[in-house]
């Protein structure tokens, strides 16, 4: 069943389409990620859905609930973790997650002991009586995320969770969402530009450039029609530049070793390996793994 659906949702801003058109589709218990650069209209859209912004044309409904006539019943259903900061500056991490426990209704007997064991997995356990205030920014951000996961909510808005958060922090993020999303049967439609999020989170991913949908799919399809797919040849001596290929066609790695791009195809590998030099000897040839961040720079060099 889809739980969020959009029909030409459209936004204009001063003259400028912020989103143009959007058709979207997310089904009940997936992870759907919303890909693109800054500026691309990701926020833009959430904001739609989550019903704080009206769309200028097109229609969407959340859990069959009209956004602009339902907003209420909308609201009871959601929840949202904006960009910017959503915690009371004058309470302590327990007691913003306690307030907010008592705002959204899942203030139950058990809340509390959900409550540390989200910080524990959060690495925040210590701080638990800290000032928001006295913490970090991507602290601050992880406290944000326990306090949307003690929510009962059905369907979960996360714009950018891991902004500001560091490697080890993303990490604890991210090995917490998915199994969350998946043993509560909840749904997430999330909101980033970081690739390594979207390989670790997506059940399926939308690319948009300029408020525009460029492609969407599950990663592993979008990652097989890309037009270009990248090799790495190693050589039984050492090579020049000169016997093997043009300098501007592939990347040195070592003595030995080169990366190149080739067209994604056997016509395209075997044109390639017709023009390096017959007297040198290829000791193995492998084929890159292709990722998110592949897909996303081969949509934004045609965009």
């Amino acid at each position: 069943m889809n739980v969020i659906c959009t029909n030409s949702l459209c936004k204009e801003y001063h003259g400028r389409q912020a989103i143009v058109s959007l058709n979207l589709a997310v089904k009940a218990g997936e992870i759907y990620t919303i890909l693109g650069p800054n500026g691309a209209g990701k926020s833009t859209t959430i904001n739609i859905l989550t019903t704080l912004m009206p769309a200028s044309s097109g229609t969407a409904t959340i859990l069959g609930y009209d956004i602009n006539r339902d907003k209420k019943k909308i609201r009871r259903n959601i929840e949202l973790m904006p960009q910017g900061p959503a915690l009371d500056p004058f309470l302590s991490v327990i007691d913003n997650l306690k307030f907010y426990a008592k705002l959204n209704g899942s203030m139950t007997k058990h809340w509390h002991s959900r409550a540390l064991g989200l910080l524990e997995s959060l690495e925040l356990a210590d701080r638990e009586k800290h000032s928001v205030m006295a913490l970090s920014g991507g602290q601050f951000r992880r406290v944000q995320l326990a306090r949307l996961l003690l929510s009962d909510a059905k369907i979960v808005f996360l714009d950018e969770p891991t902004l500001g958060v560091d490697v080890s922090g993303k990490s604890q993020i991210w090995n917490l969402l998915k199994p969350w999303c998946k043993d509560n049967n909840r749904t997430i439609l999330l909101t980033t530009n970081d690739m390594a999020e979207a390989e670790a989170l997506s059940d399926r991913v939308m690319f948009i450039f300029k408020g525009m949908v460029h492609k969407e799919g599950f990663p592993h399809e979008l990652k097989k029609q890309l037009s270009v797919n990248k090799l790495t040849i190693e050589f039984n001596e050492p090579i020049s530049s000169s016997s093997v290929l043009s300098d501007s066609e592939f990347e040195k790695i070592d003595k030995t070793t080169i990366s190149v791009s080739v067209e994604n195809s056997d016509h395209g590998i075997n044109e390639l390996l017709s023009r390096i030099d017959s007297n040198l000897s290829i000791k193995r040839i492998n084929t890159d793994v292709m990722t998110l961040a592949d897909v996303f720079e081969d949509l934004r060099s045609k965009s």
